[in-house]
């Protein structure tokens, strides 16, 4: 029983430390893409499937009409409305995305730099895994 009291109260190693770390950044980067990434997808959705639905119905012709009215529908054709239409709303919830991503790091490795983890360690796998 005594060894086990003395084992409770010694300071983790260091692969403790950095396993807290990874576990931590992983957590932290987990509720990051559910907080930003996943509804700024969401939300790029309406526009996107509005844009491609008009373009396949002939409302809206990406690439410029023919002389006798008609236009091409093809893959690359569905692609460019669909970045088009999506822009609007992928684009800054992308920026908003890299930097809260930056923001989230930087804040990690100041908290674990401070529980006694290397920086070396912590340079080395900020970019790895979060």
């Amino acid at each position: 029983m005594a060894a086990y009291r003395t084992r409770e109260k010694q300071e983790p190693s260091e692969t403790d430390r950095e396993t807290t770390a990874l576990h931590d950044l992983l957590a932290r980067m987990k509720r990051l893409r559910s907080r930003c990434a996943l509804p700024t997808l969401v939300a790029a959705l309406l526009p996107l499937s509005l844009g491609t639905t008009a373009h396949a119905l002939g409302y809206w012709s990406v690439l410029g009409r023919l002389s006798d009215g008609s236009y091409f529908v093809s893959t690359a054709t569905f692609a460019v409305a669909a970045v088009l239409s999506g822009a609007p709303v992928l684009v800054p919830g992308a920026l908003v995305y890299v930097v809260a991503r930056a923001r989230l790091r930087r804040a990690w490795r100041d908290a674990h730099r401070a529980n006694g983890v290397s920086s070396e360690w912590l340079a080395e796998n900020t970019d790895r895994f979060g």
